[in-house]
């Protein structure tokens, strides 16, 4: 489900990666996911309906029960493979190299974005009161899932 930790493993950010988050506010792209990977990270998504949509937020502010309406960034607390998929050293261990050893997945999410459709630059509220970094996972719906 993952690509394996040969081609992803870094303990530690190259100087030039460094310089690039510095000067950029970003890196990447690295190589997380196999073709089967994206596939149940997707199936999982979608099979859960409008459980983790923004349109569910209201519901989920208001409401005490997190079963049914449950914090649209909680995917990682709800569904196990995002959870995998958030936890590979590909993505911890560079983050540890940039913020230390004491990190957690506090918010997952999906966001649906068309080829071209520009992502506005942002911090994440969460970042305001405390360091962090956010990691975009991409995603292409395989072909497969569409038929």
């Amino acid at each position: 489900m993952f690509v394996t930790a040969a081609q992803t493993w870094s303990d530690n950010l190259s100087e030039e990666e460094r310089e690039r988050l510095e000067a950029f506010g970003w890196l990447g792209p690295y190589p997380l996911l196999t073709a089967e990977g994206i596939d149940a990270l997707y199936k999982a998504f979608a099979n859960t309906g409008e459980r983790f949509s923004w349109r569910n937020l209201q519901a989920s502010c208001e409401s005490n029960d997190f079963n049914t309406h449950p914090w649209f960034k909680s995917l990682h607390a709800y569904l196990p493979v995002f959870l995998e998929a958030v936890s590979q050293p590909a993505i911890v261990e560079r983050l540890v190299s940039v913020l230390g050893p004491n990190v957690m997945a506090l918010g997952v999410s999906v966001t649906t974005r068309r080829p071209g459709q520009v992502h506005r630059w942002h911090v994440d509220v969460e970042h305001l009161k405390w360091a962090g970094i956010s990691a975009f996972i991409g995603l292409k719906i395989p072909p497969k899932i569409l038929l």
